[in-house]
């Protein structure tokens, strides 16, 4: 029985196990292998304190020989909750600390999620305010606000084709100051647009 009326059969001949895996994949698409280190051991936690925590975790693995190839940041590494932001108390040498890090073969991993924090003088939120790039309230009269972990917040229409290609500009070097090649991107809660460095 099917819904529409019609029946979509594909039947993959092989012989083998693996020409059969050849043939699906030729139908549905081939995905990409990731990167090697991202199937290696990742230490995440919330949340390291500041960079000589985040050194101290580092030294402990190298002092017991674990293996660990990246290490993961949680919401706390962020400029009171705004994402491409790094607290400058915490973390005031987000480059160096970055590079310490990869001397030891290892990235990191830094969270974004898809809500803005609506603070006036943080600029995602002034260009997404300015340019209008907010999902809407059901009248369209006003950008929809919410709460989530910086307080107040706002979510990117990332339906609109023109909110992706921006929001994409975001993960760039001159956007995300303080970040750097070996920094990778934990797309948070499942938002439809993800951009990687």
């Amino acid at each position: 029985m099917a819904e529409t009326g019609v029946i979509d059969i594909f039947v993959m001949l092989g012989p083998r196990p693996h020409d059969v895996i050849r043939q699906f994949t030729g139908v549905t698409g081939r995905a990409p292998l990731p990167q090697r280190f991202a199937t290696a051991y990742h230490q995440c936690r919330w949340n390291y304190k500041d960079e000589a925590d985040i050194f101290a975790v580092n030294e402990n693995f190298n002092t017991y020989d674990i293996p660990m190839d990246v290490l993961w940041l949680d919401i706390e590494y962020t400029d009171s909750k705004k994402y491409f932001t790094w607290d400058k108390s915490a973390f005031p040498n987000s480059i160096e600390m970055q590079r310490k890090i990869a001397e030891h073969g290892r990235k990191m991993v830094t969270i974004i999620d898809p809500h803005i924090k609506r603070e006036a003088g943080y600029a995602v939120h002034d260009a997404a305010l300015a340019q209008s790039l907010y999902v809407r309230d059901n009248n369209n009269a006003k950008e929809y606000e919410g709460f989530c972990w910086p307080g107040p917040s706002s979510w990117l229409d990332y339906l609109n084709p023109t909110v992706r290609d921006w929001w994409a500009q975001q993960f760039a070097y001159d956007r995300f100051v303080g970040s750097s090649p070996t920094v990778y991107i934990w797309n948070d809660m499942n938002e439809v647009c993800t951009a990687f460095f």
